[in-house]
C-alpha cells in the first residue's frame, strides 16, 4: 500500500515551508501571453477518486468502498476541499479561466472500478461540488477518464459535466453510439483508436477517422483526439496522413477554414498538453475537452510539436 509523501526535514519549520511558495510571476507572464493570443485557458488538476487511489492504493480503496464507505467518503470530501481551496487561491491571485480540466481514471476496459450505485454514494457528490464551483464562476467542466464509463454517463450528466475525454475505444467507448444518445447535453473529445493508428495502414486510418468524425460532428459537440497517447510505433508519415484526413473530413461548412467547429474549450498550456500544429487548425494530442473549437492560428505551415498554439481568434458559445 502506498503511503502519502512528506516534506523532507529541510522544510520542518514554518519559515522553511514558506520558501516553497510558488513564484507566480512566470505563470502570470505565460497566462498574459495566452490571454493576448486568445487561447482558451484551463486550470487543471486531480479529482477526489484519483487522489484517494493515489493515497492508499487501488486494492485498498476497492475494499474500503465495500467495507468502510465512511472512510472513503471522508477522504473524497477532504481531497475535494483541498482541490477547491487550491483552485480558489489561483483564482484569487487574479487568474480568470475558461474551464476546469480535471483527471481521474475511474474505469478499466470493461466497466468502472466500482458500481454506479457505489460511485453515486461515495464519489459523485464531490464531483458535483467541483462542477458547481466551475459553473458558478462561468467555467466549463471537462473530465478525463480512461476506461469504460458507459455505465455512469447519466450520472455525469446529472452532475453537470460539460465534456468527456478521451473516450477509450479499446475499452468499449464509441462516439458513434454516444453522440446520438447524449449529443446536445455532453460534448465528446477523442475516440480515435490508437491501435488502428499503430497499424500504419492508410485505409484503416481513413475509415477510423472518417466514421468517428462523422458521428461526433453530427451533434456539433465533438473534437478530434486520440483515445490514448499516440504510441511510438505510429510513424510520422502516418500521423501526417491522419491530420490531413481530419482536415478533410473535420469541417463544418458554415464555419470557414476550421478543422473542427465545436463549442467550448482548449487548454494549450494544460497538464501534458502536447500540441501538433499546422496551417489551419490545432490538434491536442495528450490529456491533461465541453467540446473544443479548433481555430486558425498565426504562423507558418508544416507539422511540428510545441507547447501551446498561437491562435488568431476565439469562438465561444
Amino acid at each position: 500500500m502506498r503511503q502519502p509523501g512528506h516534506l523532507d526535514q529541510d522544510h520542518e519549520t514554518q519559515a522553511a515551508q514558506a520558501e516553497l511558495v510558488t513564484d507566480l510571476e512566470p505563470i502570470r507572464a505565460a497566462y498574459r501571453r495566452g490571454v493576448e493570443a486568445g487561447r482558451y485557458q484551463c486550470v487543471t488538476g486531480v479529482e477526489p477518486f484519483e487522489a484517494t487511489r493515489a493515497l492508499v492504493g487501488d486494492e485498498q480503496v476497492a475494499v474500503a468502498m465495500a467495507l468502510e464507505p465512511e472512510w472513503v467518503i471522508d477522504m473524497a470530501e477532504t481531497y475535494t476541499g483541498l482541490i477547491l481551496t487550491y483552485y480558489g487561491h489561483v483564482i484569487d491571485a487574479g487568474f480568470v479561466f475558461d474551464g476546469i480540466w480535471t483527471y481521474g481514471d475511474m474505469a478499466y476496459n470493461h466497466a468502472t472500478f466500482c458500481s454506479p450505485a457505489m460511485y453515486r454514494e461515495l464519489i459523485w457528490p464531490q464531483h458535483v461540488r467541483l462542477v458547481e464551483f466551475a459553473h458558478k464562476r462561468g467555467m466549463k467542466f471537462i473530465y478525463h477518464t480512461d476506461g469504460n464509463v458507459n455505465g455512469v454517463i447519466d450520472l455525469y450528466l446529472e452532475a453537470g459535466f460539460d465534456c468527456l475525454q478521451p473516450l477509450e475505444a479499446k475499452a468499449g467507448m464509441d462516439v458513434g453510439e454516444l453522440a446520438p444518445k447524449y449529443g446536445g447535453r455532453l460534448s465528446f473529445f477523442g475516440n480515435i483508436d490508437v491501435m488502428k493508428l499503430a497499424t500504419n495502414d492508410p485505409e484503416v486510418i481513413e475509415e477510423e477517422s472518417k466514421t468517428k468524425l462523422a458521428a461526433g460532428m453530427a451533434t456539433r459537440e465533438y473534437l478530434y483526439h486520440s483515445d490514448h497517447r499516440v504510441p511510438p510505433r505510429v510513424s510520422r508519415e502516418t500521423y501526417q496522413h491522419l491530420i490531413a484526413l481530419i482536415d478533410r473530413y473535420g469541417r463544418y461548412p458554415d464555419r470557414g477554414p476550421l478543422l473542427l467547429g465545436i463549442a467550448g474549450d482548449v487548454s494549450p498550456e494544460g497538464r501534458g498538453g502536447d500540441f501538433r500544429t499546422r496551417e489551419r487548425g490545432v490538434w491536442c494530442e495528450r490529456p491533461p475537452g465541453r467540446g473544443v473549437l479548433a481555430r486558425r492560428w498565426r504562423g507558418g505551415g508544416g507539422l511540428r510539436r510545441r507547447r501551446g498554439v498561437r491562435v488568431a481568434g476565439r469562438w465561444r458559445l
